[in-house]
């Protein structure tokens, strides 16, 4: 059985690129998340629809979580349902997401308070400048993998 992770496997098509090469092969695809409610949520639409994909991985507590606004995973007898809201299938807490954002972060949510273009600019642009400024360079490109 292969276990890929949504998130290091270049997405929902990253992973569907290994599911499609595992099925040639019989072999099972089980997703790896432990990342919270969002990976959950995608993960679960995902292995919905991939038809060798019996099983995901979830972490303990996926159905108590804080960010959902209403709809939380259910989860019985180690099965959870899945969700027929439209895209992952989850409802995001913004009052939740409003209250535990960075200190400095703008507000990217919905509601009147919502960040302007320019402003992502601004603060993209400032971040930036911040990057450049450590150690690491713009983007973190020291930490990336070289060729010998």
């Amino acid at each position: 059985m292969l276990q890929p992770d949504l998130i290091m496997s270049r997405g929902i098509t990253g992973t569907k690129r290994i599911a499609d090469l595992a099925a040639i092969y019989r072999i099972p695809v089980c997703l790896h998340n432990v990342s919270g409610l969002v990976l959950a949520m995608a993960s679960q639409q995902w292995s919905a629809a991939v038809f060798n994909c019996p099983m995901m991985e979830c972490k303990r507590g996926d159905e108590q979580a804080a960010i959902a606004s209403g709809n939380v995973p259910v989860i019985k007898n180690g099965r959870m349902r899945v969700s027929t809201l439209p895209g992952l299938g989850l409802d995001l807490d913004q009052e939740y997401l409003r209250a535990m954002r960075a200190e400095g972060e703008p507000w990217w949510g919905e509601g009147d308070t919502v960040v302007n273009a320019e402003q992502r600019r601004s603060h993209h642009d400032a971040l930036e400048r911040e990057h450049a400024a450590s150690s690491l360079g713009p983007h973190c490109k020291s930490a990336r993998a070289r060729p010998l």
